[in-house]
């Protein structure tokens, strides 16, 4: 490669250098699209995961359930849909008000409790595998951003680990075309000097324009450095 190969290639190698930095950079770009595009589900996974965590820790009460729904609106009115239908048949059967009538009374109002408690149950546990579902979404949108922060920082480091080897050739540039003026110089020098020497005091060396042009070449590689 001769003297102005040498410069050409090395801004060559400068210019890839500074694309392939850009390109570097702009996967840190895409990479923050796509935490932002996959973070609502990794967000909604953690708060999943940690109401499942919450109801792990505090389990149903069953006497203060039980003491609540007594006390509320609810079992009010179960009661006396419950109190209505076992009169009815007491009286159906003539045996309105009697003992038998407030056994079923108070059997129904246990059987009452029971049945809200297993409902609060089970209401209880397809939120716990509803929550869970949503926390599996999260762990899977999180392992996909993995993969993609990953797959990102592999790119990336490959086009900085390029964009470095070119610079180091941009940087090297230069200093190979100077060594380059250098060695012409040399040869120019002692081209003109075996003329000097080897001539009849002629023209080849009389003048010392080979000398000249040495000179010259010399000075034109210290401009490099």
């Amino acid at each position: 490669m001769g003297l102005i190969g040498s410069m050409g290639a090395g801004k060559a190698a400068a210019a890839q250098a500074k694309a392939m930095k850009e390109i570097a950079k702009g996967y840190g770009k895409v990479g923050q699209k796509q935490y932002d595009w996959i973070s609502p589900w990794m967000n909604a996974g953690t708060q999943a995961l940690t109401a499942q965590i919450q109801m792990l820790a505090n389990p149903m009460n069953s006497q203060a359930a039980l003491t609540d729904y007594y006390a509320g609106p609810q079992y009010a009115q179960e009661q006396e849909q419950a109190q209505y239908a076992a009169e009815a048949g007491a009286e159906a059967a003539g045996g309105l008000g009697n003992t038998a009538t407030s056994n079923i009374l108070a059997s129904e109002s246990t059987q009452l409790g029971q049945q809200y408690l297993q409902g609060l149950g089970k209401a209880r546990s397809q939120q716990f595998q509803q929550l869970g579902g949503i926390s599996s979404q999260g762990l899977g949108a999180t392992k996909t951003m993995g993969n993609w922060a990953y797959q990102d920082y592999n790119s990336a480091a490959g086009y900085l680990a390029q964009a470095a080897g070119l610079s180091g050739q941009a940087t090297m540039a230069p200093y190979m075309a100077a060594d380059q003026a250098a060695t012409m110089a040399g040869g120019m020098g002692l081209y003109g000097l075996g003329g000097m020497m080897g001539g009849q005091g002629g023209k080849s060396g009389g003048d010392g324009s080979a000398l000249k042009t040495a000179g010259k070449a010399a000075a034109t590689a210290l401009m490099f450095l």
